[in-house]
C-alpha cells in the first residue's frame, strides 16, 4: 500500500481522537472559538513557538465558514488575532464560504475584509500590517518513494475525510480494511440515493473562495452523472486553474511540519471527490498501454531520476496514450526550465493505472489520469534531440 495512503485506513479511530472531532462534526477548536472560549484553542494549537497542530489553523469544517482568524475577527478579539498572526501557518488571506452575516454578505472575504465590514478598525489595522512569511511555490516533484511521508497522517485526504466525514462517511470505519476497500466504502455512500446532492453542495460551497469559476460549475450539476462527469472535466478546464492549485496543494505534503494554506484545504473535498472517482467510478476506463507525459522541472529535480529508484507523484499525473499529443499544461506552474519526457509502462495490474477521461475532458490530447501518490519505478534515462527521457514503470498497491 502507498505511503501516503496508508494513514487514511484508521481515519476515524486516530484523527478523530487527535483532531478532538466530535459526534457534530464541530471541532473543538471552531467550537471554542465561536463560543470566545480561545483557552481551548491554545491548548489543541500549543503556541506560535511551540506549535502543536499547525494544519488546523485554516481548517474550515463541513458545517461552519469561517476559520479561526475570521472567528476572532468576529469576537474583535484582538489578543487572539494577534496570537493566531504569530503562528507561521496562520494564512491571512484565507477566505469565508458563500454567506450573509448581520452585517451582509462575506462570501470569499478575508479576516481583514470582514473587521472592515463589521468596523473593526484597530482588528483591520493589525492584520493588514502582519506580513506574511513568502510561500514556496517551487515544490519538487519527485518524491522519494523509500521515504514515509513526514506528515502523512496529516495529509489532505485525512483531513478532508475529517473536517467532511458526516457528508463523505458518517458510518465508523473499519480500521483493518485497506485503502481500496475503505475508499469503495466511502464511494458507495456518495453514490447511493441521494447522497451526492449533499456531497456536490459541500465541494461547490468548499471551493468557491478557492475557485469561484469551478464552484459554480459543480453546484449546478441536475443529477449524479452529471455531476461526476463535471468534477472529472473541471480539472481539466485551464479557465479555472484548478489543475495548478490542486496539485501545488497535494505536493505541498512532502514540507516538514505540513501547513496547508487556506486555499489547500478549500481544495480538500474536491480534490477528495475526485480521487473516488478515478478509483471507484466504472464510467473510467483503466489503462494498461504505455502513456506519456511531458514536464518541466528543475535540474536538482531532475537529478534524482535515477534509475532502480522508487518514487511518488503526490498529485494527479496528466499523460496521454499518444506521445505527440502530451503536453505541458500552460498553467501548471513549472518546477524549473528543463523539459523532460516520462514513458510510462502500465502493463501490471494495479489500482492506480490511469484511467480514461477523454470523454469528459476539455482537451483531446488521448488524456489519462494517475490517482494521487501512485508509485514508479525507474527503469532507464537517456536523451534524444537533447531532451532527457525517463522510462518509468507503475508500481501496484502492496
Amino acid at each position: 500500500m502507498h505511503a501516503c495512503f496508508q494513514a487514511i485506513i484508521t481515519l476515524c479511530f486516530d484523527i478523530e481522537a487527535r483532531l478532538k472531532v466530535i459526534d457534530n462534526g464541530h471541532y473543538i477548536n471552531v467550537c471554542g472559538s465561536k463560543s470566545g472560549n480561545w483557552g481551548d484553542v491554545w491548548r489543541i494549537l500549543g503556541t506560535p513557538g511551540r506549535p502543536l497542530k499547525p494544519y488546523l489553523i485554516n481548517l474550515v469544517p463541513e458545517d461552519r465558514r469561517w476559520g479561526l482568524l475570521q472567528q476572532a475577527v468576529w469576537w474583535n478579539n484582538l489578543s487572539a488575532i494577534r496570537t493566531l498572526l504569530q503562528f507561521q501557518a496562520c494564512d491571512k488571506e484565507l477566505k469565508a464560504k458563500e454567506g450573509i452575516s448581520e452585517r451582509g454578505p462575506t462570501s470569499a472575504n478575508t479576516a481583514q475584509e470582514i473587521a472592515d465590514l463589521f468596523g473593526y478598525l484597530e482588528a483591520s489595522k493589525i492584520i493588514q500590517n502582519h506580513i506574511t512569511p513568502e510561500s514556496e511555490e517551487d515544490i519538487e516533484t519527485y518524491y522519494d518513494g523509500n521515504s514515509d511521508i513526514d506528515n502523512e497522517e496529516y495529509g489532505l485526504f485525512r483531513l478532508t475525510l475529517a473536517a467532511y466525514k458526516c457528508v463523505f462517511h458518517p458510518n465508523v470505519v473499519d480500521k483493518t480494511k485497506s485503502l481500496s476497500s475503505l475508499l469503495n466504502d466511502v464511494f458507495k455512500h456518495v453514490n447511493t440515493g441521494k447522497n451526492w446532492v449533499a456531497v456536490r453542495d459541500k465541494v461547490a460551497q468548499s471551493l468557491y473562495p478557492a475557485c469561484k469559476e469551478a464552484s459554480d460549475v459543480v453546484s449546478q450539476c441536475s443529477n449524479r452523472f452529471d455531476f461526476y462527469k463535471t468534477i472529472v472535466r473541471v480539472y481539466t478546464d485551464e479557465d479555472t486553474q484548478l489543475y495548478t492549485y490542486l496539485n501545488t496543494a497535494l505536493r505541498r505534503q512532502r514540507e516538514t511540519g505540513f501547513k496547508p494554506t487556506g486555499n489547500d484545504l478549500a481544495l480538500g473535498p474536491y480534490m477528495l471527490m475526485f480521487h473516488l472517482l478515478l478509483f471507484c467510478w466504472r464510467d473510467l476506463v483503466r489503462e494498461k498501454t504505455k502513456t506519456y507525459r511531458k514536464m518541466k522541472i528543475s535540474a536538482r529535480d531532475l537529478a534524482k531520476y535515477q534509475p532502480g529508484k522508487k518514487f511518488t507523484w503526490l498529485s494527479f499525473v496528466s499523460s496521454s496514450v499518444k506521445q505527440q499529443c502530451a503536453q505541458i499544461f500552460p498553467s501548471c506552474a513549472p518546477s524549473g526550465n528543463i523539459e523532460v519526457h516520462f514513458v510510462i509502462d502500465n502493463s501490471s495490474d494495479s489500482q492506480w493505472q490511469p484511467l480514461n477521461i477523454e470523454n469528459f475532458a476539455c482537451y483531446t490530447e488521448k488524456e489519462r489520469v494517475y490517482p494521487a501518490g501512485a508509485q514508479y519505478l525507474i527503469k532507464r534515462f537517456s536523451v534524444k534531440n537533447g531532451i532527457p527521457t525517463v522510462f518509468l514503470k507503475l508500481l501496484g498497491s502492496e
